[in-house]
């Protein structure tokens, strides 16, 4: 999520909480008021229809008390782009195994991992390892490879069929 999302999210947050917040609310207004705004329905930045739980609103409500519109914007993942299926090792082998062949898919990169031992089948997908490759600059389409791409019903010289 980009910084202008997270903006565009608080915004969202902050319309909705608009009216309570410049209020002076008195010993148990609130609780009615944060219901009232559960039972409608809103637009969010994308467009979409969206309704808000009573919890989730009483949180946005304290977080903005305690913190302002900062606190209103959602957080970023802590785990963001960390295998949490794949070990630094591993990860580090997936990569080096394509370094050494750029040829070698993340389909069968996974393959040889499982045979090899170094995995248990099924503990981790082809989306991981490609998800890794990406992140690395390593999944281009059509990597360059030493030779160029030819197809079976093509000939390298003219005649040669």
């Amino acid at each position: 999520m980009t910084d202008d999302e997270r903006n565009q999210e608080a915004l969202f947050r902050h319309a909705i909480l608009g009216d309570l917040l410049s209020r002076n609310l008195r010993r148990g207004q609130l609780r009615p008021a944060l219901k009232q705004l559960a039972q409608e329905t809103y637009q969010d930045p994308h467009g979409r229809s969206r309704r808000v739980a009573y919890k989730t609103l009483e949180e946005w409500y304290y977080k903005y008390r305690t913190g302002g519109f900062e606190a209103l914007k959602p957080r970023p993942r802590k785990d963001r782009d960390r295998s949490r299926v794949l070990a630094e090792d591993l990860q580090q082998l997936v990569l080096d195994m394509k370094r050494e062949d750029p040829g070698r898919s993340a389909h069968l990169i996974l393959r040889e991992l499982e045979l090899a031992g170094r995995i248990q089948v099924g503990q981790a997908s082809v989306s991981t390892v490609q998800r890794l490759l990406h992140r690395h600059g390593l999944s281009v389409p059509r990597m360059e490879w030493d030779h160029t791409a030819r197809y079976r019903w093509e000939a390298s010289a003219c005649g040669e069929l």
